[in-house]
């Protein structure tokens, strides 16, 4: 008997993050099993539709500071979008808000 056990796919991202130099919940990113790292995206927008944030490294999150990699983000809600590809190759697409607290 040939027992397979497949992968379970599970996704979690939180709703907030504090980007506040006390070496806690310094960073936002997804978490979970049963990803393709090589067919994984994140984006963060303003609430206005701005691009803040964008990568396709699952390990690398956003640290809250805005693209010029120098100003801070301001401490209100950001739309975040990630696409991801199962194991079992259903894509997988989540739309949310996160809060920075400084």
């Amino acid at each position: 008997m040939l027992v397979v056990i497949k992968p379970t796919f599970t996704f979690y991202m939180s709703n907030s993050f504090s980007p506040n130099g006390d070496g806690r919940n310094e960073t936002f990113r997804p978490y979970g099993n049963g990803w393709d790292t090589d067919n994984y995206s994140m984006r963060i927008y303003s609430r206005w539709g701005q691009l803040i944030f964008s990568t396709t490294d699952v390990n690398h999150g956003w640290n809250g500071m805005m693209p010029d990699g120098i100003t801070e983000a301001q401490q209100e809600v950001y739309s975040v979008k990630v696409w991801v590809k199962g194991l079992d190759g259903q894509d997988h697409e989540y739309i949310r808000i996160v809060y920075v607290i400084r």
